[in-house]
């Protein structure tokens, strides 16, 4: 247990070269859409598509029954 408290002190209040191994300035943040690739991208687009086309589909089978 001591042990550990040590550590976590070390880490805490060690030198910040240490403690950074990646710089902020080095992680670029990108919209989640461009990060995917393109067949999971196209997969996600089929199924909206088909989401979308049930529920129009379903909606004007009861409005027009």
């Amino acid at each position: 247990m001591v042990n550990n408290v040590y550590k976590f002190r070390r880490i805490k209040w060690g030198d910040p070269r240490e403690k950074l191994k990646v710089l902020s300035e080095d992680i670029q943040r990108r919209f989640w859409l461009d990060r995917l690739r393109p067949a999971p991208f196209w997969l996600m687009a089929a199924a909206i598509w088909f989401a979308s086309f049930v529920v129009v589909t379903t909606a004007g089978v009861y409005v027009f029954s």
